[in-house]
């Protein structure tokens, strides 16, 4: 390819490395729903690799066309020094497709998860008609069951942003997204593709800086995600203290566009929700449970003291009755919401060395997923969206509990009035 590239209206990019085998399942769903969503547009398949190019063979006969393959460089502004595990991989792949989004002047760039078993054509439509027909910047799916991504945003991702700024995603670290010329513009303008968020979360780092900088987001409804990863996993503790960290992180970054008082709206959504029955029988909270309930002795000084004595007692009676067998003391909305704002400004004000903090927050996390788990797991799937939006609530309710211990400082009114006395003075 010589010179500037022809214009395309869409990019289809996807991640893989070397666990991963060709992602000759998900070509045949992406062509097909092309085919017949979006026959009027120009379209290219762009594959993102660590380990070499992939070579169009791959793909079953008649899925070739318009293919593209770039790739993710392994010694370059990023240095991809670490095994695919470790996300900064994945993070240089999203780069290397939209750069090639951007050179092509794309209107929109959908990302695919190679590992999403689930993927169905109809997909394409969903993700990709909200950008290219009504110009939204960032379209995230609604998956209609539960997992791991959906426990952890739901109980904290996504109400947090809500609480924030007045609307997120109900997914905000989800396999597959759509984003918008504009948006592509600004992710790549940036410069801190180096930072944790954006190595370790860079779903989320996207989100984050959508809904903070208020660019157009809507949802759509898909069908379940069934991730079939090769990849190696991190441990439990690793991954939670990266998101955790990522989070919060952000907020920092963010903390001069926090809204307050918050006007929360919901996002519009598009497509059909599919409902289950439960949000998942397979998973049992008690093994987060005991997961918190082995760390407490460790950990109880530590808690003590950068906690709330309040909100200290409140853990402490919980790890008391599940010492006894009650497992079912519920960890409240207001528990919970206060315990990660405190948290949270005990790493914005280093009360001890932020990794320890994160550390220190990961059982708290297991504790409260346990407890949701317990308490819902054979309730219908709208009792439990109906709940997560209450927890929502005491996230907004609590602003201003986050307000005061974060900023660890008098009122905005009282300071402006500090600060003008000198100046009149002066005057």
């Amino acid at each position: 390819m010589h010179g500037r590239p022809n214009p395309i209206d869409v990019v289809i990019g996807m991640v893989t490395s070397e666990a991963h085998s060709a992602p000759v399942k998900l070509i045949p769903s992406l062509v097909a729903g092309m085919d017949e969503y979006f026959p009027q547009y120009s379209w290219t398949l762009v594959h993102a690799s660590s380990s070499g190019l992939w070579q169009p063979t791959c793909a079953p006969d008649g899925y070739v066309k318009n293919l593209v393959a770039v790739q993710a460089p392994r010694f370059g502004v990023h240095r991809v020094t670490y095994p695919w595990h470790d996300v900064p991989a994945k993070t240089n792949g999203f780069r290397a497709i939209l750069e090639f989004a951007q050179r092509t002047c794309a209107k929109v760039c959908l990302i695919a998860d190679p590992a999403q078993a689930g993927f169905e054509r109809r997909w394409v439509d969903s993700l990709v008609r909200p950008g290219i027909h009504s110009k939204y910047d960032l379209v995230t799916p609604v998956y209609s069951n539960g997992s791991r991504e959906h426990l952890i945003s739901g109980n904290l991702l996504s109400p947090l942003m809500k609480a924030l700024f007045g609307h997120g995603p109900k997914q905000p670290m989800p396999g597959e997204f759509m984003l918008s010329a504009s948006l592509i513009n600004r992710i790549l303008a940036r410069h801190d593709w180096d930072s944790a968020s954006a190595r370790y979360t860079p779903e989320m780092w996207i989100a984050f800086i959508a809904a903070a900088e208020g660019y157009r987001m809507a949802e759509s409804a898909v069908g379940p995600s069934v991730r079939q990863s090769q990849a190696p996993k991190l441990s439990r503790q690793t991954s939670i203290e990266q998101i955790t960290g990522s989070l919060i992180s952000l907020m920092e970054q963010y903390e001069d566009r926090w809204s307050s008082p918050v006007n929360v709206v919901e996002l519009d959504r598009f497509g059909e929700s599919a409902t289950i029955t439960n949000l998942d029988p397979n998973r049992d909270g008690l093994e987060y449970e005991v997961s918190f309930v082995e760390a407490f002795p460790a950990l109880r000084g530590l808690w003590q003291s950068i906690l709330d004595p309040h909100t200290f007692t409140e853990i402490d009676a919980f790890y008391s009755s599940l010492r006894i067998g009650d497992a079912n003391k519920p960890f409240g909305d207001a528990l919970w919401v206060r315990i990660f704002y405190e948290i949270a400004a005990a790493w914005k004000n280093r009360l001890l060395p932020r990794s320890q903090v994160l550390g220190l927050f990961t059982p708290l996390l297991l504790a409260r997923i346990g407890s949701f788990l317990m308490e819902r797991q054979w309730k219908e799937q709208a009792e439990v969206e109906a709940e997560l939006c209450r927890t929502g609530r005491y996230f907004e309710a609590l602003r201003p509990v986050l307000d005061r211990l974060w900023f660890n400082r008098k009122p905005l009114e009282e300071k402006k009035r500090a600060k003008a006395i000198p100046r009149m003075k002066a005057a």
